[in-house]
């Protein structure tokens, strides 16, 4: 699979093949299809016969393990999960897909056996797990290139593609790009294993069959994406439809919610009010920020306001606002950045709100005979779906999708364009 997750122009999803990968639950492509019983793996007899087979095999499984491939891999990555050690039953990675050619158990288990570094089996040669921890790997963008100018997608392809720019240094992943519905784009992905490799392939003038290939850096590849699609309104670029899955990455709907990579959830937005009179209502404090207020967490009587604009809030804004001596309600209002704990405990209260239950959200926002006087809430907004604050505001618009797995197996991953960031991938 390919990396994410950061400039934050748009996110995006790529959808990518790797060289053999294995399918997440929600596609059928590379899922296990058949159950074979490796118990007779126990007293069955080992042969060093067809050592060309045994390396097919290693690379294989080795890949489904490897760090290019398992923590972007849901369904591997949850059969590692499945108990403490992390053993895979060696019955269910021979029912892959890419698996279903190799069809000798004990030589399967044999091949296994001879991995150097990465795999281990179990006594009963029943099991396989990874020897070496998992690593984080944050630089798989500089060490991958894009290219684009191959044929219509076949069954031999992936692996001809591999093996065309294996000639180039050592790759970890060969992942076919593909659109929405699952068709090649007749471009790629290639990550290599050192980042010298593929900024001498990224230099080439090379041939796929006779025809010519546009090669770049996929961190060049990246840039240009960027530039193209900075001048696009968001609500007309076209947005991704799945989310991709990703071990080292906490999903931005279970992260807290300031630490979410949207610009309303930025520590810097916020801003304090005080010195107004008793009788102030957010409406008013709405009214001197002239309307640039994406939430007021306040209620007439209190005599601090702490309020979340639009833009980020600089020592200029509070110096202009400050010097415009703004009167409110028989008092003069005093504008200054909050506290650490101030800060702290209104995006505890905005997560709080954001993680209730839709029956609770309504019934905040004063529905039905539960409104409260006046029609509002907590926060300013009144009662209508799409006005409550953080949610009323627009997603970032999200690019195409691009596969990341063995035959378009992968989900997409929701990441942000950028043009330092390791891991962005962005759609053509």
């Amino acid at each position: 699979m390919a990396d994410q997750p950061q400039n934050d122009l748009s996110a995006v999803a790529d959808n990518a093949d790797s060289a053999g990968t294995v399918d997440n639950p929600t596609s059928t492509i590379d899922t296990p299809t058949s159950t074979i019983d490796t118990a007779a793996t126990i007293d069955a007899p080992t042969t060093t016969e067809n050592p060309e087979e045994k390396a097919r095999i290693l690379k294989q499984v080795e890949f489904y393990f490897s760090d290019a491939n398992l923590p972007l891999d849901r369904f591997m990555w949850e059969l590692t999960k499945k108990n403490d050690a992390g053993w895979v039953a060696i019955s269910t990675v021979v029912s892959f897909k890419r698996m279903h050619q190799f069809t000798n158990i004990p030589l399967i288990v044999e091949a296994l056996r001879e991995s150097p570094e990465l795999l281990e089996v179990n006594k009963q040669g029943t099991m396989v797990r990874r020897k070496k921890p998992l690593v984080d790997k944050k630089d798989a963008q500089h060490r991958s290139i894009y290219a684009k100018g191959f044929p219509n997608e076949t069954p031999e392809l992936l692996e001809e593609i591999e093996q065309f720019f294996g000639q180039f240094g050592q790759v970890c992943a060969v992942r076919l790009r593909r659109d929405d519905n699952r068709v090649f784009k007749n471009s790629v992905f290639v990550e290599y294993a050192y980042i010298s490799d593929a900024n001498k392939v990224a230099e080439m003038k090379l041939k796929f069959r006779d025809t010519d290939l546009l090669i770049m850096s996929k961190a060049a590849y990246v840039e240009m994406k960027a530039e193209q699609y900075a001048n696009i309104p968001e609500s007309e670029r076209p947005k991704s439809k799945k989310y991709v899955f990703n071990a080292f990455r906490v999903p931005q709907r279970d992260a807290p919610y300031h630490q979410r990579e949207k610009s309303s959830a930025k520590h810097d937005t916020l801003i304090k009010v005080t010195g107004h009179g008793p009788e102030t209502s957010r409406e008013d404090i709405k009214r001197v920020l002239d309307g640039n207020v994406k939430w007021v967490s306040y209620n007439r009587g209190e005599s601090v306001a702490i309020v979340q604009l639009s833009d980020s809030v600089t020592t200029e804004t509070i110096e202009r606002l400050n010097s415009n001596g703004k009167e409110l309600n028989g008092g003069k209002a005093i504008f200054e950045v909050p506290t650490e704990e101030e800060a702290a405990l209104f995006w505890k209260e905005t997560e709080e709100r954001m993680n209730q239950p839709r029956e609770q959200k309504d019934h905040n926002r004063g529905g039905g005979a539960n409104r409260r006087p006046g029609g509002r809430q907590r926060g300013g907004k009144s009662n209508h779906r799409g006005n409550d604050g953080p949610r009323g505001e627009k997603r970032k618009a999200e690019i195409p999708t691009v596969s990341t797995s063995g035959d378009g197996d992968k989900e997409s991953r929701p990441i942000k364009f950028t043009k330092s960031q390791d891991n962005a991938e962005v759609d053509t």
